[in-house]
């Protein structure tokens, strides 16, 4: 019932380029959150890793936060609602007390407005996915063509390349 993609920071490596999945199934026993990894095959992808992270729980959606680790509902019990329901937040200590995940807190909780364009193309190459999208954004809004030309161009990061691309086309949109 809930699907998310770890976004870069936060977590130990084992979670790079892995989905968490919520597999809902009514009760607590066969229920839980699976991580995913897929690797490309043609112009599709197939499945190479599934792991068990969280078991034993009826959870119902996870989200990613900004302190580092992830968040998840709880629906308690079944599939009849009980007006009841609980918050959990699943992080590696450790991790969650680096400089990453605490510059990242930052940033997003800043916000891209005012930074300078330039300021913004080094962003684009950050390893958490929500900041590279809020640089990307914040660029695109301020119609930056002649900073996100040569960073789509020329930017050593193809994440980097691949956001100011994206970015170039939600200004062409326009």
């Amino acid at each position: 019932s809930g699907l998310t993609y770890y976004p870069g920071t936060g977590l130990p490596e084992a979670f790079d380029d892995a989905f968490l999945l919520v597999d809902f199934r009514g009760g607590a026993s066969n229920s839980g959150i699976h991580s995913l990894k897929n690797k490309p095959k043609g112009a599709s992808f197939e499945l190479v890793e599934e792991k068990e992270v969280v078991a034993n729980i009826l959870p119902t959606d996870v989200e990613f936060g900004y302190t580092g680790g992830f968040y998840f509902t709880s629906w308690v019990a079944g599939w009849e609602p009980l007006k009841q329901g609980r918050i959990y937040h699943v992080f590696d200590p450790t991790v969650a007390k680096g400089p990453l995940v605490a510059e990242t807190r930052k940033l997003m909780a800043e916000g891209m407005g005012g930074r300078k364009a330039e300021e913004l193309v080094r962003l684009l190459a950050h390893p958490d996915i929500r900041v590279r999208q809020a640089a990307q954004f914040e660029l695109a809004d301020k119609a930056e063509v002649a900073a996100l030309v040569p960073a789509a161009q020329r930017n050593e990061s193809r994440l980097a390349r691949l956001h100011a691309i994206w970015g170039l086309g939600q200004i062409g949109r326009r």
